[in-house]
């Protein structure tokens, strides 16, 4: 789009894509070509807007989501670390055996593996916790002593060692499952008491279908990525329902659903894979669990 000279006259000149055919247009010179000319002035700024604010939404998006697919790709590492050392290998992005089965109870970490889940948890440390431990009930003499014991007091962490040592606290604050699983959960249910409980109990459902219970690790490991991703998939996809159709942030809801869905049949292949029979075996079984 420029002013051009032909034969000493001065038109406006714009082109444009017709049918897959670049098709050029002289608009003429005056009044009328300068108002062409500002009128297409003003759909590029529009569509500079319309870029940045897509960009913008996609960030906004991805912030909300990242944590999902941080927990995941966490888990995926984890389940790798005690595949390779059970004897199975990664081929074609499915998991195969290489040799006898050992016990899958108390398998070391190698070196190099250990200082590769410390890089991630120096990481993490230097950022918020998933879940903020929830404190309520407690004396507030042990609330205080906790908050300070949070941020590293040597002193603070000594005198909380008893609420650091009961099996009922490991769960809610040391359990990183647990406290995916409950970050997911508040996506689905937000501060619903009545819906967080249900989808806790529908949860439990879930893993006691696929038999978690009898599971050994390395199948209990593969449930709690399927579970994990199953939530994921029904956050998107209560996001994606109540965003307006054709809309950017549709959009990018949609794509992320596709991958939150692509994570969980590769959880479920897995799974399936462990436990030798089909995934459409799997799929039932959560069909069951999850069905209205």
């Amino acid at each position: 789009m420029a002013w051009v000279n032909i034969k000493n006259s001065r038109y406006y000149r714009r082109s444009r894509r017709v049918n897959g055919r670049v098709v050029t247009e002289h608009l003429g010179g005056g009044e009328f070509g300068e108002m062409m000319a500002s009128m297409d002035h003003s759909e590029r700024v529009v569509k500079r807007i319309d870029a940045g604010l897509a960009r913008a939404d996609r960030e906004a998006f991805g912030a909300t989501v990242r944590d999902v697919f941080e927990i995941g790709e966490f888990l995926g590492n984890l389940f790798a670390v005690f595949a390779h050392q059970s004897g199975f290998h990664m081929h074609h992005r499915q998991w195969r055996r290489t040799r006898r089965m050992i016990n899958m109870s108390g398998i070391p970490f190698s070196k190099k593996e250990l200082e590769r889940l410390g890089q991630q948890l120096d990481q993490a440390h230097r950022r918020a916790p998933l879940m903020e431990p929830s404190f309520e009930g407690l004396p507030e003499t042990d609330r205080a002593t906790l908050q300070a014991a949070a941020k590293g007091d040597a002193a603070a962490l000594e005198k909380a060692k008893p609420y650091l040592t009961d099996p009922k606290y490991i769960k809610l604050w040391g359990n990183p499952m647990y406290a995916a699983r409950c970050w997911l959960i508040s996506q689905v249910a937000g501060s619903d008491s009545v819906v967080v409980r249900t989808t806790h109990a529908r949860v439990a459902m879930l893993q006691d279908e696929l038999g978690f219970a009898t599971a050994n690790m390395l199948e209990k490991l593969a449930i709690t990525r399927i579970v994990h991703n199953w939530l994921a998939v029904a956050a998107l996809d209560v996001r994606a329902c109540q965003t307006p159709h054709q809309s950017r942030e549709r959009a990018n809801v949609e794509k992320s659903l596709g991958q939150a869905e692509r994570r969980l049949m590769q959880a479920i292949k897995t799974l399936a894979f462990l436990r030798e029979c089909s995934a459409a075996v799997l799929m039932s079984r959560i069909g069951n669990a999850t069905a209205m």
